[in-house]
């Protein structure tokens, strides 16, 4: 029950970003816009703000409290996004967990990426592909990064792709 962890008030004063935004300079993307760089081939995309202390305060739970219950409403903010962005883009057919560290994951017991892609599931009903991304080799915690690009470059060359034929041809 997601009301163990977030109020319906809290999760309903999450703001949801409504685009993309560009890899090469960190622009927001108009709700119209595909890309600024060309050259450019892919877009990110942040379904709201860390900054916002209910969202840090529920991936915190998830990842380091065990706090399961918190994928559910990390799980809505991130449909909420998807339904803004479904409005002017074409919606991703599958779903790829990022994956952990195997002895990462043995200790926690869990990959709270996959919890949270389930429950997107049940709203979005999409594909998850959890054996298309592999983690190749183990990385310092993400949140022990100073900035984006700590955090990029923390993560560079850490994953690889098998199965490629489960997301060949895909959106």
């Amino acid at each position: 029950n997601s009301a163990n962890i977030i109020c319906k008030n809290c999760l309903g004063g999450i703001e949801i970003n409504n685009a993309f935004f560009c890899p090469k300079c960190k622009s927001r993307l108009t709700e119209t816009q595909n890309r600024c760089h060309p050259e450019t081939k892919f877009v990110l995309g942040a379904a709201t703000f860390y900054e916002n202390n209910a969202v840090r305060e529920m991936i915190r739970g998830l990842k380091y409290r065990s706090l399961k219950t918190a994928a559910k409403p990390l799980a809505l903010v991130l449909n909420g996004y998807l339904q803004k962005l479904a409005k002017n883009s074409a919606l991703p057919e599958i779903i790829i967990p990022i994956p952990l560290y195997r002895g990462r994951e043995r200790k926690r017991g869990f990959n709270q990426t996959l919890l949270v892609a389930e429950s997107l599931n049940k709203l979005q009903n999409r594909k998850i592909e959890n054996q298309v991304l592999v983690r190749t080799k183990n990385t310092g915690a993400q949140a022990e990064a100073k900035d984006f690009s700590e955090r990029e470059q923390n993560i560079r060359g850490c994953f690889k792709i098998q199965n490629p034929e489960k997301i060949a041809k895909k959106d």
